[in-house]
């Protein structure tokens, strides 16, 4: 197809050259010359530039220039297959999860406490010393274990009550009466705590004076003081001594009972005589017994 193409303009081109020729003679027209030549290879350029176009805009009809490309007559033209378009497919969408928000604990919480709060304290108090004899335990051991018992055990309570038993009666392993403790408590201080808390302060300062104690030391010693004071006082009380006359002489019984030596003990020589008296009760302590022999001794008037 394409040598038949090329002979056919190669023919028309060199009957126009002549036609030229012979119409404009004796004018330098190289019509022919322009087309032979080295211009061969450019005209076969453009008659196959025209060939692919033509091809292009015929569509889905093919032609070919021979079987195999051998040269020869053209063959029939080959009606082309349209090729559906390729179609991605995409992966299916993961079905949608609804996430239900966790449940909330069920904490029951009683409205009222089953017993005073510090009555609980105090019982948890007396047996945790027992179960610690001879540990010798810090203060912020016992608060901080008793705080936490104390809370546990509500949490228990409301939650058997809940579930259906009957507050009135508890199982026996919760009920603990302390044997052969006599801790007695007064229902009103002889002097209020600030008043208590001052005196304390100042007298501790006196008696470490030159020595720096630091803060933690004098806050911890004077709480512990504090509750020994009041602890003896009970137990000298319930002796049958006059309330007035523990009180009138209370500056000579921190002598006797803090600064024996004269001087402040350390913090924890105090906390072991408040953990004495809770293990052993008031009137076995060596605390109350020093108040006693300095009576008898009459160095204490009560």
């Amino acid at each position: 197809m394409l040598n038949y193409l090329q002979s056919r303009l190669f023919e028309i081109a060199a009957k126009l050259s002549f036609f030229l020729r012979d119409t404009f003679q004796g004018v330098e027209f190289v019509f022919f010359t322009f087309l032979g030549g080295l211009e061969i290879e450019f005209l076969r350029f453009l008659i196959n530039i025209l060939i692919l176009v033509v091809s292009l805009s015929a569509g889905d009809v093919a032609t070919c220039d021979g079987v195999g490309g051998v040269d020869g007559l053209p063959s029939p033209p080959v009606v082309g297959i349209r090729v559906a378009p390729e179609v991605w497919e995409l992966p299916p969408a993961a079905p949608e999860v609804w996430e239900l928000p966790p449940a909330a604990p069920e904490i029951p919480v009683l409205a009222q406490p089953l017993i005073p709060d510090l009555q609980r304290q105090d019982e948890l108090y007396r047996r945790f010393l027992v179960n610690t004899l001879g540990e010798n335990p810090t203060l912020r051991r016992i608060t901080e274990t008793v705080s936490v018992q104390s809370q546990m055990e509500g949490l228990m309570e409301a939650a058997l009550i809940h579930l259906g038993f009957n507050p009135t009666s508890a199982p026996e392993v919760w009920e603990f009466t302390p044997t052969a403790l006599e801790i007695p408590v007064l229902a009103q201080p002889l002097i209020p705590d600030l008043q208590r808390h001052d005196e304390l302060y100042r007298r501790f300062l006196v008696n470490t004076l030159g020595e720096n104690p630091t803060l933690h030391r004098i806050t911890e010693t004077v709480s512990v003081q504090r509750q020994m004071e009041g602890l003896i006082e009970a137990a000298l009380i319930h002796l049958g001594f006059n309330p007035t006359s523990i009180v009138s002489n209370r500056h000579r019984i921190h002598d006797i009972l803090f600064y024996p030596q004269g001087r402040a003990l350390s913090l924890r020589q105090y906390r072991s005589h408040l953990c004495s008296i809770y293990r052993l009760g008031t009137r076995d302590t060596r605390a109350l017994q020093r108040i006693l022999t300095a009576v008898r001794n009459s160095d204490l008037f009560l």
